[in-house]
């Protein structure tokens, strides 16, 4: 079974009790400057490194927040779909 986005984004809001818009509305913010900059500069993706995390933008848009550190990915296992 998959999970869509919106599905999680609604379990998150409705049995979470998260506010997703006023998170979406703060993490913006939290970001505006970044971009400000980066648009000054002529820069269309950028990351910002804040708390621990990777914000990674991409033509004014937040496309990933990953740790920051060294990648540590363990190998996974080959899946039906990834075979030639």
């Amino acid at each position: 079974m998959k999970i869509s986005d919106h599905a999680f984004v609604r379990f998150l809001e409705r049995v979470c009790g998260k506010d997703v818009e006023t998170t979406r509305t703060n993490l913006a913010a939290s970001l505006s400057s970044a971009a400000e900059a980066a648009a000054t500069l002529g820069m269309r993706r950028f990351t910002v490194l804040a708390d621990g995390m990777k914000y990674i933008v991409a033509d004014g848009v937040l496309v990933t927040v990953v740790p920051d550190g060294p990648a540590e990915r363990a190998p996974r296992p080959l899946r039906e779909r990834d075979e030639p």
